[in-house]
């Protein structure tokens, strides 16, 4: 069976769509985070799966009513749609900079005392309550971005972060403040930890920080 251009532009975007919804699955770089969580945070993180699955169930009926489109043969609206995916996904994906309202948060920690967990937890938190880009210092934090602990900081990705971390956020400032504050949230585990934490909300954050994307070694493009 022969495949057209416009199915073979489908069929790219929906598996692209489908590997950073996989990736957005994924535990971030914590082998250990689900054997010793917490009660709570097992409950949070089936509740983020089910969120998730919902997003996939949504995008599958999207790409199904983008199929409808080609077979009726309006290919500018399938066009313009798949632009304006690839501009989403690029942000997903932290290959670009962004701009846009949202939160400027510093963390000091004279005691080195923040764990990878605790990170992990705040990068979760930001998450749940809409973020839609992040990044630490000069790193950029996407689905897949690990976090571990090195000698005076933290590996975030590549990038060796050290205290005080610069955590800039976009989304609703509102709805992810609210989220980090309330009692016994993750504002209350870092200062528990012994963090000092400032937050301030901007009605305009510019990360310029982007993830390198991966060299292809062995894959090369066919014509």
């Amino acid at each position: 069976m022969k495949v057209s251009r416009n199915n073979l532009i489908l069929i790219f975007f929906s598996g692209i769509t489908g590997l950073l919804l996989a990736w957005g699955l994924q535990v971030v770089n914590q082998p250990d985070y689900l054997r010793n969580a917490r009660q709570e945070d097992l409950v949070r993180i089936l509740d983020e799966l089910t969120t998730r699955e919902d997003d996939l169930a949504r995008e599958v009926r999207r790409l199904e009513s983008l199929a409808t489109e080609l077979q009726r043969g309006n290919e500018e609206a399938v066009i313009q749609d798949l632009e304006e995916r690839e501009r989403a996904l690029r942000v997903l994906s932290g290959t670009v900079g962004v701009a846009g309202p949202g939160l400027e948060i510093t963390i000091a920690d004279p005691g080195i005392n923040v764990s990878a967990t605790v990170f992990f937890d705040l990068i979760n938190e930001l998450r749940d309550a809409g973020a839609e880009a992040i990044s630490v210092n000069d790193a950029r934090v996407v689905a897949n971005t690990g976090i571990s602990e090195i000698t005076g900081g933290l590996q975030i990705g590549d990038r060796a972060v050290l205290p005080p971390y610069q955590v800039k956020v976009i989304g609703n400032p509102l709805t992810m403040t609210t989220a980090l504050k309330i009692p016994g949230g993750i504002f209350d585990v870092l200062k528990a930890a012994g963090a000092i934490t400032n937050s301030r909300d901007l009605e305009e954050v510019e990360i310029t920080s982007v993830v390198s994307s991966r060299p292809q070694v062995n894959a090369q493009p066919v014509d």
